[in-house]
């Protein structure tokens, strides 16, 4: 079983979520409505996150398309049975395991394609193949295009774009968010702030994400001509019990013609002269 299951691997996340679920139940529900309230009350994650599961009929066909995640039917004896479907290359994979309430999980089973041979496939699953075979040409059109945004999203902030830096204002209240600079490239926008540190006994000691939390949570980009900014991602870097040094990315370019960029950080408002640039 070790050469199936890895740490991470979506089926122990999901065997792991559902034996929880079952808490001091004997068996596993058998009937439709216990296993998808099974799934339902499954633990989440530190962001409220669920792992992908949906019920299906013990006599439910293979499948490919649809919802992705682990599928979960009954198996009897208060059993359950785990089915995930993939694609390896170009072969179509089902590996199917039968899960105990007690923890233990039997060897897969594998089928290859439907589990029948092609002159004896129903015509729904023949409807699915002609289906995947378009999306995977679709998928093949998409490509060249794909790969160009890309190699510009990666290459993004080398030196031949830059198209200039812009000190922060003047006079700003050191109390709240700082605006140092603000580096413009022909793709996009980078905004550097600081943030007072937040006091010691504010921070939960447990929570890697507390200096995160710390900083600004809502951001906004006014140009004075009606663009349309948006906020791709950000850094927020802790040195010592200095200041928080954050960074924020925003999309499209500030077009060439704009005067002047007004920074929302939180309820902060910072105007930076782009006329000195």
């Amino acid at each position: 079983m070790q050469a199936w299951i890895r740490v991470g691997d979506p089926l122990l996340i999901a065997t792991a979520e559902l034996l929880g679920a079952l808490r001091e139940a004997a068996e596993f529900p058998q009937d439709e409505a216990g296993i998808k309230a099974l799934i339902a009350a499954g633990p989440r994650g530190p962001e409220g996150e669920k792992v992908p599961a949906l019920y299906e009929p013990a006599d439910a066909p293979i499948t490919y398309l649809g919802r992705g995640g682990t599928r979960v039917a009954p198996a009897g004896e208060g059993r359950i049975r785990l089915r995930r479907q993939t694609f390896e290359r170009e072969d179509l994979v089902t590996h199917t395991w039968i899960l105990g309430p007690d923890g233990s999980l039997g060897d897969p089973v594998t089928t290859e394609g439907y589990g029948v041979p092609e002159d004896e496939l129903p015509a729904a699953a023949r409807a699915e193949l002609d289906q995947i075979e378009r999306r995977r040409q679709e998928a093949e059109a998409r490509r060249p295009e794909e790969e160009r945004r890309s190699r510009e999203h990666r290459y993004r902030h080398r030196l031949e774009h830059l198209l200039g830096v812009v000190p922060g204002p003047i006079g700003q209240d050191p109390s709240g968010a700082v605006v140092t600079h603000v580096v413009l490239y022909d793709t996009n926008t980078l905004v550097h702030y600081l943030v007072p540190p937040p006091a010691e006994e504010e921070l939960d000691p447990d929570d890697p994400w507390a200096d995160e939390k710390a900083a600004p949570q809502t951001f906004s980009l006014d140009d004075g001509l009606g663009t349309e900014f948006a906020s791709r991602f950000g850094e927020v870097d802790r040195f010592g019990k200095g200041p928080l040094r954050c960074k924020r990315e925003f999309s499209p370019a500030v077009s060439p013609e704009a005067s002047r960029l007004v920074i929302g950080l939180d309820e902060t408002r910072i105007t930076v002269d782009l006329r000195i640039r």
